[in-house]
């Protein structure tokens, strides 16, 4: 950046680097549904989600991607759906209602190893609703959790280990 341009508000960084967020994921979603979570060409898009997450976890102390109708949040901001990043931000939120879920929570501290379980416990266990919150939480995940739409349980902000 040079001198003479201000500084990008925080509000306005979250947003972009909320629609990246969702990009990445909806690459994720798509890659992984045709190979195993842990090949190689997942686990590269998995690392570009990895790094947008950890932008956004230096920013604010604990994100949830959620989906409300035809939109999707980046906690209570509403990520930007352009044209171009429409079918990325339809796809993850094809995918919540699939697995019957708000969305999902992520938390300071995560390690690479939980995001990758948590994906595949997310795209392979045909669990869906509270019962893959559950067994997310039972595998001792706790940094990368569902968002459950029967209750408020699920991930919380201020859990950081």
């Amino acid at each position: 950046m040079s001198t003479g341009e201000p500084p990008i508000p925080p509000e306005e960084e979250l947003r972009e680097l909320a629609v990246q967020a969702a990009i990445h994921l909806s690459s994720v979603l798509r890659v992984a549904a045709v190979y195993d979570c842990r090949d190689h060409i997942v686990q590269i898009q998995i690392d570009k989600l990895e790094r947008t997450l950890r932008d956004i976890l230096r920013i604010i102390p604990g994100a949830m991607l959620t989906g409300l109708g035809s939109e999707l949040y980046l906690n209570d901001l509403r990520v930007p759906s352009r044209a171009s990043q429409y079918k990325f931000i339809r796809t993850v939120l094809d995918e919540f209602a699939r697995r019957e879920v708000a969305g999902i929570g992520f938390a300071p501290g995560f390690e690479r190893e939980e995001l990758n379980h948590f994906l595949d416990e997310f795209l392979r266990s045909g669990v869906t609703g509270s019962a893959l919150l559950d067994a997310c939480r039972a595998s001792g995940e706790g940094h990368v959790l569902p968002l459950t739409r029967e209750s408020d349980e699920g991930f919380d902000e201020s859990e950081e280990e």
